[in-house]
Parts: C-alpha cells; structure tokens; sequence
C-alpha cells in the first residue's frame, strides 16, 4: 500500500519536475506568431497584461495589421532570462506582410522584440513588450 502511494506521489510530481520557465515564456512568442498567422488579434492579445502603458496602442495596432493582410513571423529568441516566475526575453522577429487588397505589394520588417513576463497562477503574461509600433499597419 505505502509502495502505491510511492508511486502515485512520483507520478503526480514528475510534471513539476520537469517545468522549464525558460521554454515555457518562450513559448509565448510561438503562440503570438500562430495567432498573428491566423489572423487572430484577439487570440493575440490574450497573454498581454491589460495594464501595460500601451496594451490600447499595441491592440489597435494589431487589429489593422490583420485587417491588412497574411503575415508570416519567422522568431529567434537570442535573451531568456530569469527564474520560475519571471522572465526577460529578446527575440529577433522577422515579420513578413502579404497584403490582401494587392499581392504584388509586400512588407518585410525585422526587429529585435524586448518583453518581461511573469507567472500568474498556471500561465506566463507579458507585462512590457517593446517596441510596439514594430506591429503597426
């Protein structure tokens, strides 16, 4: 019986073992550029902390980039650091733009994207993301 309960109490804590802050604030980015990719502002904004100086700005601006046309991210996370409940990141993001209304016309830009996350409850919400005109239309 206490062998049981041995194995259960391991079983159940290998998940918390095995939690990579790391990985999983850089995680976030990867969830940005799918929802970026999908045309989902919303979907976008969901991990941003409302009251951050310029979450309003930032959210309109991607609005109206997703209203422009497909974008394609292409990320390369070069700073991760911190510890289990906050993290500074620095990613290189190339940002392709397609505009819909002529194919011919595209954008490309390419940034080095600097944001501070932190750990509420079970999930990472980005606090400062710089620089916010990057997502401009």
């Amino acid at each position: 019986m206490i062998r049981r309960l041995f194995l259960l109490a391991a079983i159940f804590a290998l998940p918390a073992l095995s939690a990579d802050p790391a990985r999983d604030a850089a995680g976030v980015f990867t969830e940005l550029a799918a929802a970026l990719t999908a045309g989902n502002a919303q979907e976008f904004m969901a991990p941003f902390d409302r009251s951050f100086p310029d979450y309003g700005r930032l959210r309109d601006n991607v609005r109206a980039l997703v209203e422009q046309g497909e974008t394609q991210s292409y990320l390369d996370v070069v700073a991760n650091e911190g510890d289990a409940t906050r993290r500074t990141l620095e990613v290189d993001w190339e940002l392709r733009i397609r505009r819909t209304m002529d194919a011919t016309i595209s954008a490309r830009r390419q940034v080095r994207v600097a944001c501070t996350l932190v750990l509420r409850g079970k999930r990472w919400v980005v606090v400062q993301f710089k620089p916010v005109d990057f997502l401009a239309p």
